[in-house]
C-alpha cells in the first residue's frame, strides 16, 4: 500500500508505521495518495492495538473535502485581511456600545494613533464633543434597524489634540438574517 502514499508523506508514514508495530498504542496519521488517475486525496488514519491479541483495529477517513475547505476559507481569510490592511481607507469594526474592535492601518495613520493605543477606546472617544450627540443618535437609528446605513461628515479628534473634519459611512455586519455582530465604519478625510 505505500506505493500509492504520495511520495513527500511516504517515509513518516512507514516510521509511524514501523513505530507503531514495535511500540504498540493508539496510532494517528495523516497522509496524501497520490493515485494513478492524478486526483490528490487527504486521509487521517487511526489504529488502536487489541488489546489480548495480535493485531490492531483502524479506519482511513477520506478528509479531501474538509481540506479543501480549510484552504479555501484560509484563501479567503487572508484576501479579507490583506483587502482591510491594503484599504486607502481608514476600516474600524465597533461594537454596538462603540468599542473599537479592530481598525486598519489607514484608520490609525489617519489619526495618528498606533493600533494598540487605540485597544480601549470607542468611536465617542475619538469623536470631537460637537458631533458626538448627533453621531452616538445616528449610530442608534443604525443598530435599531431605522436605517441601512449611516454616511456623515464629522470631527475626529487626532493623537497630537487635532481634529480632522471625515467622512464616515457605517453599516452593521451580520451573518445573513442573524442579529449584527459590530458596525463597520469607512472612514475619508
Amino acid at each position: 500500500w505505500p506505493i500509492h502514499v504520495h511520495p513527500d508523506d511516504r517515509a513518516q508514514l512507514q516510521a509511524d508505521w514501523a513505530d507503531f508495530c514495535a511500540n504498540p498504542r493508539a496510532l494517528r496519521c495523516e497522509y496524501r495518495t497520490h493515485p494513478p488517475d492524478g486526483e490528490l486525496r487527504h486521509y487521517t488514519e487511526q489504529c488502536v492495538p487489541i488489546e489480548g491479541a495480535v493485531g490492531f483495529v483502524g479506519t482511513i477517513t477520506d478528509v479531501t473535502d474538509l481540506v479543501n475547505a480549510r484552504n479555501a476559507l484560509h484563501k479567503t481569510e487572508t484576501l479579507f485581511q490583506n483587502t482591510c490592511e491594503q484599504a486607502p481607507i481608514g476600516i474600524v469594526y465597533a461594537d454596538y456600545h462603540g468599542r473599537l474592535l479592530r481598525c486598519n492601518q489607514a484608520f490609525t495613520q489617519l489619526l495618528g494613533f498606533r493600533t494598540e493605543e487605540l485597544e480601549h477606546w470607542t468611536l465617542g472617544d475619538l469623536t470631537s464633543g460637537e458631533d458626538r450627540a448627533f453621531a452616538a443618535g445616528e449610530l442608534e437609528r443604525l443598530w435599531r434597524g431605522d436605517v441601512d446605513f449611516v454616511d456623515i461628515e464629522k470631527r475626529y479628534r487626532r493623537r497630537d489634540g487635532t481634529v480632522l473634519w471625515v467622512r464616515t459611512s457605517t453599516a452593521l455586519v451580520r451573518e445573513g438574517s442573524a442579529a449584527p455582530e459590530c458596525s463597520v465604519e469607512f472612514v475619508r478625510d
